[in-house]
């Protein structure tokens, strides 16, 4: 009975040491390091993904696991892969945080006449190098954006984009964001290769 006892003790002595190393924070330990705070996070879900406006950094029918409720604890961080709420309703979009509260924003025209972000004076640019680009001759949400706010970022607002150099549903079409309607941080859980 006394080892059964000591057994029992350095079991719950382990497990109490692990513990203290390794707080529970409701969500598995092998979750992603870069996570950061998990507290305000109301559910997780995963997700397979539709359409092709991220093609080449996460494309169609790979699948992502979104942490909703993300951002009321934690920083929106330039490069994050968030998922946005469109339309207030049912229609969620994957996109990539491009710019944030403060950056320097301005459009330039390149030779071929179009207009290309440049966010902190550098020219933006999608996964593959080719740098996003505005239409010729049409003004687009972003481009009222940036001339409303005197080329810097306001506080609580966001530039998010996909990874198709001429655009996608994106703050090119409907401009800059709050963070109000960034609904959850995505972490990529598997790859298909194409």
């Amino acid at each position: 009975m006394k080892k059964i006892l000591l057994t029992i003790a350095i079991i719950l002595a382990i497990g109490l040491l692990v513990l203290m190393i390794f707080p529970y924070k409701g969500f598995s330990l092998l979750a992603d390091k870069n996570l950061g705070d998990l507290k305000c996070v109301n559910r997780q879900e995963e997700k397979t993904v539709r359409g092709q406006s991220l093609e080449g950094v996460l494309n169609e029918d790979e699948t992502v696991k979104v942490f909703y409720g993300y951002y009321n604890c934690n920083e929106v961080k330039r490069d994050d892969f968030i998922i946005y709420n469109y339309t207030k309703q049912s229609n969620e979009l994957i996109k990539m945080v491009k710019a944030i509260p403060g950056d320097k924003i301005e459009l330039r025209t390149n030779e071929q006449g179009e207009r290309n972000i440049f966010v902190n004076d550098e020219i933006l640019k999608n996964s593959i190098g080719d740098a996003y680009v505005l239409p010729i001759g049409k003004k687009t949400m972003i481009e009222l954006h940036i001339n409303d706010y005197n080329e810097v970022m306001p506080a609580d607002n966001y530039i998010i984009l996909g990874n198709l150099a001429n655009g996608s549903i994106d703050s090119i079409k409907f401009g800059f964001v709050k963070k109000d309607d960034i609904i959850g941080k995505v972490q990529i859980i598997s790859l298909n290769k194409h």
